[in-house]
């Protein structure tokens, strides 16, 4: 991790430890070489989920005069038309 961390300009290696570029250089480059963390990589995925909610609601609005589709965001409910 240090070669990465000095490879991307980081002087400490703790800073380097929190960054996510670095983390996933290190991880690629250990699966270059055939190593993998299957708990390091689960704890990515379900990170990454949380970040990417996969939930949608598709509701339909009529207005009187044209008909629309808009879809509510469960994260911050705020409905934009299409």
């Amino acid at each position: 991790m240090l070669s990465v961390a000095n490879e991307l300009g980081y002087t400490k290696l703790d800073h380097a430890k929190k960054n996510p570029s670095v983390v996933a250089e290190v991880m690629r480059r250990a699966a270059a070489q055939g190593a993998r963390s299957a708990s390091l990589e689960l704890i990515v995925q379900n990170a990454y989920k949380m970040r990417r909610p996969t939930i949608s609601m598709e509701i339909k609005v009529e207005p009187r005069n044209a008909a629309a589709t808009s879809t509510v965001s469960p994260v911050n409910g705020e409905a934009a038309a299409r």
